[in-house]
């Protein structure tokens, strides 16, 4: 049963309209929440946690105690009924031993993601950290930008009092962007199906994260192959290799460590392809196709 469903809520509503009880198969983007900040009062908060999040964890010794207390930090952030549980609502991808292992990913390359710099912001993670997709990405972000989202859902409380005719009073970990620390915080939240229940702006989720790995290695990656098996003929004409006989190669090994493997390349011949790609990804996103895509999910 969906939300507006279970409320009785009968017009199309800001947040997006899960199931009560079981997850829908939607993430929070951190590359979205970027995106479409400015289209909700809490978008400038949620950028500012992400930023000062990440910023934290550059300026921290990857070895030492601090860094462990960042990403070891997270705890299980269900309370938006996304993901990809098969039957309720468990949010078991952005646990402390999976932000533990992202920290050993960085500190086996930390001169390649923070010396060079070609990680600077948390939505970078997926491009490079294997197995750092759709649903741990969604989770970490859903947690740092957790404090941002209570406020959301408290805001559509006052425009849809049908929210708040059973709500429960719980401390939840949430990012404070101003201490640049976790801290724990009371909290006042809707009640659904008998559990919490935390609301996320419509825009901000979807149904694939828009900077996957994936994405990356397709744009990236085989457009270096291209260039590097690209030919001339005996007239000069440049023969270049499609992308579809590429991604048949075996031998080319796409993933995430061929990812920071022609990153590096990349940015030894003077070019920042995370920022070139960050504007592929800017320019061809569409708002209506993939808010159409969501719907999809959301009626699965």
């Amino acid at each position: 049963m969906k939300l507006t469903d279970y409320y009785g809520i009968s017009s199309q509503v800001p947040f997006v309209n899960v199931d009560v009880k079981n997850d829908s198969k939607l993430f929070v983007d951190p590359c979205a929440v970027r995106m479409f900040a400015g289209h909700v009062k809490q978008g400038s908060l949620a950028v500012t946690c992400l930023d000062t999040f990440f910023a934290e964890l550059r300026e921290s010794k990857l070895e030492s105690p601090r860094a462990e207390e960042l990403l070891g930090s997270f705890r299980e952030p269900w309370e938006t009924r996304m993901g990809l549980s098969t039957e309720g609502s468990y949010g078991r991808g952005g646990a402390t031993d999976t932000g533990l292992k992202i920290l050993g990913e960085l500190r086996a390359n930390s001169d390649a993601y923070f010396e060079l710099a070609i990680m600077k912001r948390l939505e970078h993670l997926p491009l490079f950290i294997e197995g750092v997709a759709d649903d741990i990405t969604s989770d970490i972000t859903t947690r740092i930008i957790f404090d941002a989202l209570v406020d959301f859902t408290n805001e559509m409380m006052l425009l849809y009092p049908q929210l708040a005719r059973e709500t429960k009073r719980v401390v939840k970990q949430v990012w404070n962007p101003d201490s640049r620390d976790w801290e724990e915080k009371e909290v006042v939240l809707p009640v659904a199906g008998g559990k919490e229940l935390l609301l996320v702006p419509r825009e901000w989720a979807q149904a694939n994260i828009l900077m996957s790995h994936k994405r990356y290695s397709d744009k990236v990656v085989l457009d270096f192959y291209q260039e590097k098996r690209t030919v001339l003929d005996i007239n000069g004409h440049a023969h270049k290799p499609r992308k579809e006989e590429l991604r048949r190669d075996k031998t080319l090994e796409l993933g995430c460590r061929k990812n920071l493997e022609v990153t590096l390349r990349r940015l030894g011949e003077g070019r920042e392809v995370v920022a070139e790609f960050e504007a592929f990804v800017d320019e061809h996103y569409d708002s209506t196709k993939r808010m159409q895509l969501q719907d999809e999910h959301l009626e699965r």
